[in-house]
């Protein structure tokens, strides 16, 4: 309440000065045209918008792209070669290592792991029915493949 008379008493001051309540009433009025403008977002500002971001985005950057990125690609061909996705996570990892030991600096996997890996023996016991050993064997053995046929490849 006390906030509110303060206030009150101020803006009555404000009203005796003529010169201080013009400087109010312009800032008032400013920033009522600026909250219309945002609302009402015109088209000629949106692309002045645009076009500034531009102009400070091209005089941030850091000039051209370095000329030695390579880019993997997980294609039609590769998938032909050692399955259909997902692959197991191992094989991906190994990927990862042989790039590092190629002489890559940096990595980037988009690749979204949101399942669990079906190549993991406990999901395998789980996931089949009486003796699983023959389906292990057989699969670790396609595994060994998959791992060779990439190192050699790579």
């Amino acid at each position: 309440m006390r906030a509110l008379l303060r206030l009150f008493s101020s803006v009555q001051r404000i009203g005796k000065d003529k010169k201080h309540a013009f400087i109010i009433l312009c800032g008032i009025a400013l920033t009522c045209v600026v909250a219309l403008l945002y609302l009402l977002q015109p088209v000629v500002l949106s692309t002045l918008d645009l076009k500034i971001y531009d102009f400070l985005l091209k005089s941030r950057s850091g000039g051209t792209a370095p000329r030695n990125i390579v880019i993997v690609d997980i294609d039609t061909k590769s998938l032909s070669a050692y399955g259909q996705w997902p692959w197991p996570r191992f094989l991906i990892a190994q990927l990862v290592e042989k790039l590092h030991d190629m002489g890559a600096l940096s990595v980037g996997v988009d690749i979204l792991f949101a399942e669990p890996d079906r190549s993991l023996l406990r999901n395998i016991q789980k996931n089949s029915s009486g003796d699983y050993t023959m389906g292990v064997k057989k699969i670790i053995i396609n595994l060994n493949r998959i791992v060779q046929e990439t190192s050699a490849a790579l």
